[in-house]
């Protein structure tokens, strides 16, 4: 996987700024008084996208994409909920998510 972000600050074509929730807060916090961190994430990977999908369909690109925004929140020090991945970046149901992460798991990737 390459590095799809820099120190710089400055965003690439296909990348957004997102807000997720600090792994500091506990179960109890309530999402009010929740830290809330910002990550940068690569939603469209251009040209890499596109050879997956015509690869794999479009399942097979959503499944990519879910494992390099993982990634790079999980980089970054943050988290991504099932929640922020299926309705807020890739557009699914959370079912279809958990779906994908199934067969992620099956086949080994972590």
């Amino acid at each position: 996987m390459g590095c799809y972000f820099e120190t710089s600050g400055a965003l690439h074509p296909g990348q957004l700024l997102f807000d997720v929730l600090s792994v500091e807060n506990g179960p109890a916090t309530r999402l009010a008084h929740s830290q809330q961190l910002t990550v940068t994430l690569t939603l469209d990977a251009g040209e890499e996208d596109l050879v997956v999908r015509r690869r794999d369909g479009v399942i097979g690109q959503r499944r990519h994409r879910l494992q390099r925004l993982a990634h790079e929140a999980f980089q970054q020090g943050r988290v991504l909920t099932i929640e922020n991945l299926a309705y807020r970046l890739l557009g699914c149901g959370q079912r279809t998510l958990c779906r994908d992460l199934q067969h992620l798991k099956r086949t080994d990737v972590v």
